[in-house]
């Protein structure tokens, strides 16, 4: 993409459009970040700013001013459908994401990972079997780096690997990997996109490009994904996982190991030594797998791998046991398919501590028969929990607290020896309390510390006195 002295305007403001900036400008591009949040939450990103030759304006780009621009780039936070955008789309003005600017420079193939859960995990996966057998790679998007910051990789790397999220996605129109995984998909981010269509045409943009020689990763079980496929109408190559049943070709579960294969080829790797909770971590390793043998990475050494693997934070984190309580803690799932999952994880019953920035009940009603089978006590936390109460608190006995630690706290004194108290919020963070989902776990697993210590203190005391 040919932009040297033209003018670009970024709309939104974050660590991505620093590293953009700096891009741009080192192309002899004049840059213009528009940001509306208010100036104290980017104070660090704006120190950065001002290192990087480019004009920072507050609020909304005026209408006068998007002639002037060759092009506008919406970060992840900003919506498509605000009318700076509908407006420069009418007067021609060229409109992009992050992904599909960094993306138009990338010299390298690129393994793209969508999905409403799991795309981290799933990526995390890929890297242990890719750095075991030798795969130079990159990786960006959402929990890494971003997606410009591998335009200043300077040694060999084989592969740019990216997590790409619907918000990315919806802003692109040229972006093409050879891999796209596309782990799964639910009613997710309907405050975003306002339907499941748009929703799922802004997921669908990750394999829009692919041609021959392409690959799709994909779940075999998803009526959704299936459906998108049909309407695909370039020969690409699918692989499909599935952890329900055998199929041919693509990779299933067989009781305690993985297929993989196709016409009677057939490799299997053995589940006994993987540690990762739940059916979720399974279908996101099988993914994984494909993925590394598609990259070069000899069977033997993925089977070496994956006993190596372990608990990521805030993914089914098993946090500690208390007097035989055990706590996970699972902040990262912020949406209801993923609590759902987390829960389907549990063979008896949990204490489950849920909560957060409120989407409205239609994202609950999936999540319902999960609470009623699999949650024995639902404790609710945040400024929302009376709402949550309202739509969640007669399927089993719920308790409602403001906080984190409160919410520890009364857990394990509901809780008998051998429970376990799940954190799985089922919602997005609250950003006047936690500014992400791993502060939001950190603040759980102190909770759950805090509470030892006190438990470890009375029992010192008590000892001390019946001494005297």
């Amino acid at each position: 993409m040919e932009l040297a002295g033209k003018r670009v305007f970024i709309l939104g403001l974050d660590q991505g459009v620093v590293s953009a900036a700096q891009f741009l400008t080192d192309q002899k591009v004049r840059v213009t970040v528009f940001a509306r949040t208010p100036r104290s939450i980017h104070e660090k990103v704006l120190a950065s700013l001002k290192k990087i030759s480019c004009d920072v304006q507050w609020g909304e780009v005026e209408e006068k001013r998007l002639c002037e621009a060759g092009l506008l780039v919406a970060a992840p936070g900003y919506r498509f459908y605000r009318w700076p955008l509908s407006l420069a789309r009418r007067k021609g003005v060229p409109i992009c994401s992050l992904l599909e600017l960094a993306g138009s420079f990338y010299k390298k193939p690129v393994i793209a990972v969508t999905g409403s859960n799991g795309k981290t995990s799933t990526i995390v996966l890929l890297q242990a079997f890719l750095k075991k057998g030798g795969v130079s790679h990159a990786v960006a998007g959402g929990s890494f780096a971003s997606y410009f910051d591998l335009l200043q990789e300077k040694g060999n790397v084989d592969y740019f690997v990216l997590e790409t999220g619907s918000f990315e996605l919806e802003g692109t129109q040229k972006f093409h990997p050879w891999i796209a995984v596309f782990l799964n998909v639910g009613a997710e981010h309907r405050d975003r996109h306002g339907t499941l269509k748009k929703y799922l045409e802004a997921k669908g943009k990750i394999f829009a490009n692919q041609q021959k020689g392409d690959f799709i990763v994909y779940r075999h079980d998803s009526k959704l994904i299936a459906a998108m496929l049909s309407e695909k109408k370039a020969v690409v190559t699918t692989v499909p996982f599935c952890s329900s049943k055998k199929i041919s070709p693509g990779i299933y579960r067989d009781g305690k190991k993985l297929v993989y294969g196709d016409k009677g080829k057939e490799e299997s790797y053995s589940l006994e030594d993987f540690q990762l909770k739940g059916v979720h971590n399974i279908e996101n390793l099988m993914a994984a797998i494909v993925v590394a043998r598609l990259c070069g990475v000899s069977a033997g050494t993925i089977r070496e791998t994956i006993g190596d693997l372990r608990w990521l934070p805030h993914r089914l984190e098993r946090t500690d046991e208390i007097q035989g309580v055990t706590f996970y803690n699972d902040a990262k799932s912020t949406n209801t398919v993923a609590t759902a999952w987390a829960l389907g994880s549990f063979t008896d019953k949990v204490i489950l501590i849920m909560g957060g920035r409120w989407r409205g009940g239609s994202d609950l009603e999936g999540l319902t028969p999960f609470i009623r089978s699999k949650v024995k006590i639902l404790v609710i936390i945040g400024s929302n929990r009376m709402v949550f109460h309202k739509n969640l608190g007669d399927l089993v006995p719920t308790f409602v607290v403001p906080k984190i630690a409160d919410a520890v706290e009364l857990a394990y004194k509901k809780a008998i020896t051998g429970d376990t108290v799940l954190f799985s919020p089922a919602a997005p963070t609250e950003f006047s309390v936690h500014p992400d989902f791993r502060a939001r776990g950190e603040d759980f697993k102190k909770a759950v510390n805090s509470l030892k210590e006190s438990l470890v203190k009375k029992r010192l005391r008590s000892s001390r006195q019946e001494r005297v």
